[in-house]
């Protein structure tokens, strides 16, 4: 009976050795698919997590080319509107300017300014955007004062009023049209190129 046990303890070990060396081998020979699967695993779920966040992107994307034409079309009226409130970029600055403070003096003059001085100032670069601006000093009645502004707005680009400063030039009555001595700086935006 003995010699049964101590074969049977024999016929275990050696059980156990042989599995122990084949669950070495399927240990080696399983590891290297195992990581093959984890890495892949992992690769799964980085692409996964950057697809989850382009698709918002994408989203947006296909309803700006969905409204692609509506865009164009917005585009469009952008650039008609800018054309009528800037000059375009093309022609000197410093005869534009000239040009436009012969508008301001004629119409000053037309409605009843009495022009002191007028002067071109140097152009001014604002961005996307050049500022042509000019002062000019008259005595004038407050209503032609008034009309005068009323007209500089209605130009095609608009004048556009920097500063003003007005000053009576002696006593006022009540109920009057007081002669003002006024003090302009008006300016006209012009493009400048990319």
């Amino acid at each position: 009976m003995k010699a049964q046990w101590i074969r049977d303890a024999t016929v275990w070990r050696a059980f156990a050795r042989r599995s122990a060396w084949g669950l070495l081998w399927v240990a080696l020979l399983g590891l290297p698919p195992a990581g093959v699967a984890w890495y892949v695993a992992g690769k799964h779920r980085f692409a996964q997590r950057n697809l989850d966040d382009l698709a918002p992107r994408y989203a947006r994307l296909a309803g700006v080319v969905e409204q692609q034409d509506a865009l164009a079309a917005r585009a469009a009226q952008a650039a008609e509107a800018l054309t009528l409130r800037v000059l375009p970029a093309d022609g000197d600055p410093q005869a534009l300017t000239n040009d436009w403070l012969q508008r301001a003096r004629n119409i000053m003059e037309q409605n009843g300014l009495a022009i002191e001085s007028s002067q071109a100032l140097a152009p001014q670069d604002l961005g996307p955007l050049r500022l042509l601006s000019m002062t000019v000093i008259a005595d004038a009645e407050l209503n032609a004062v008034g009309r005068v502004l009323a007209q500089l707005r209605s130009q095609q680009p608009p004048m556009h009023v920097v500063r003003f400063s007005a000053r009576t030039t002696g006593p006022v009555a009540p109920n009057s049209n007081p002669r003002l001595k006024v003090q302009m700086q008006l300016a006209v935006y012009q493009q400048r190129l990319p």
